[in-house]
C-alpha cells in the first residue's frame, strides 16, 4: 500500500475497541437496560410482521453487523416470536464473545453466528427478515450490500443515515480511538494532505436508494419509516455508569456524535 492510499477500518466505533466489546457482551447478557432503537425495531417487527402478516413465530431472522447479538436478548425481552436468529459479524472478537455468551442457546439450535464481512462475495442464508442496524453507513458500496439483502430476504429493515443529498464522511481512525490500527493520530495524515487510515460515514439520499432497490428489484416495495429512537435509553445507561468514548449525545432531542447530527431513518423493503 503506498504511503497516501487509503486504509479503511469498516464499520467503525469511535471507543477503544475491547471497551466496545466488552459493551455489547454487557448487553448480551443482559447486564444493560436495552437499546432504544431495539426496542424501536422490535415495534416495528410486530406492527408489520407478526400483527399484519399474521405470522406465528419468524422461522429465520439474520442481523447484519450483529457484534455479540444483543438485539436477541431484546427480541426475548419483548416476546417477539423467533425461531432461529442468525448472526453476521466480521469482528472476531465478537463472535468469540457471543458464542460465549449465547452458548446455552446456540446448544439448543436457537441461535446461530456466522463470522463475515457483508461486503464478501459470500452469499447470506435465507431468512423471513432481515435487518440490518447501525451499520449500513459504514459499508462502501449500498448496491452491492442490497443485492446481497434482497438475494436473502423478502423482508428488509434498515436503520441508516439518510437524507436530502448524498454524503461521505471520513473518519480518521487511529490507535488512539481504534486498538485495532497500528497508525499514531500523529501520522494519521501524509505530508501531502492524504488521510492514511479511516472509517466511513455515508449518508445516502432516499431517491439514490430508492432507484438502486428499484434497479435491483422492480417489485420491490419501500417505505420509509420514521426513526423515533427511543433516546431516554441512553440516559439509563448514564445514570448507571455507563461510559462511552465520543458516545451519541441528545441535543434538542436529535441525536448528536459530536460534531455531526446523526440522520437517522428505517427503510422498509418488502416483496
Amino acid at each position: 500500500m503506498s504511503k497516501d492510499e487509503l486504509n479503511t477500518t469498516g464499520a467503525g466505533h469511535q471507543i477503544i475497541h475491547s471497551e466496545y466489546v466488552d459493551l455489547m457482551n454487557k448487553r448480551s447478557l443482559g447486564d444493560l437496560p436495552d437499546m432504544g432503537c431495539a426496542l424501536r425495531l422490535s415495534a416495528i417487527i410486530n406492527e408489520y410482521f407478526i400483527t399484519e402478516k399474521k405470522y406465528t413465530k419468524l422461522k429465520t431472522l439474520i442481523d447484519i453487523g450483529c457484534a455479540t447479538g444483543h438485539y436477541y436478548r431484546t427480541f426475548l425481552n419483548q416476546n417477539i416470536p423467533i425461531e432461529k436468529y442468525i448472526g453476521l459479524e466480521r469482528d472476531p472478537d465478537m463472535i468469540q464473545t457471543a458464542l460465549k455468551a449465547w452458548s446455552n442457546e446456540i446448544k439448543k439450535g436457537k441461535i446461530d453466528f456466522i463470522q463475515d464481512d457483508i461486503e464478501s462475495n459470500n452469499n447470506l442464508p435465507a431468512s423471513d427478515l432481515l435487518i440490518c442496524y447501525n451499520s449500513f453507513m459504514y459499508y462502501k458500496s449500498a448496491k452491492f450490500v442490497l443485492k446481497k439483502f434482497l438475494a436473502s430476504s423478502k423482508n428488509i429493515l434498515i436503520r441508516s443515515y439518510f437524507s436530502d443529498n448524498n454524503f461521505r464522511i471520513l473518519r480518521g481512525q487511529s490507535k488512539q480511538n481504534n486498538d485495532n490500527v497500528d497508525i499514531d493520530e500523529l501520522e494519521l495524515f501524509s505530508d501531502s494532505g492524504a488521510i492514511k487510515s479511516a472509517d466511513y460515514w455515508t449518508i445516502y439520499s432516499f431517491s439514490y436508494i430508492e432507484k438502486i432497490i428499484k434497479k435491483i428489484d422492480p417489485s420491490a416495495k419501500i417505505k420509509w419509516i420514521e426513526d423515533k429512537n427511543i433516546i431516554e435509553s441512553i440516559n439509563n445507561e448514564k445514570n448507571i455508569g455507563v461510559i462511552k468514548r465520543g458516545g451519541t449525545e441528545i441535543v434538542g432531542g436529535y441525536e448528536i456524535s459530536y460534531p455531526l447530527l446523526q440522520p437517522w431513518e428505517i427503510l422498509m423493503i418488502t416483496r
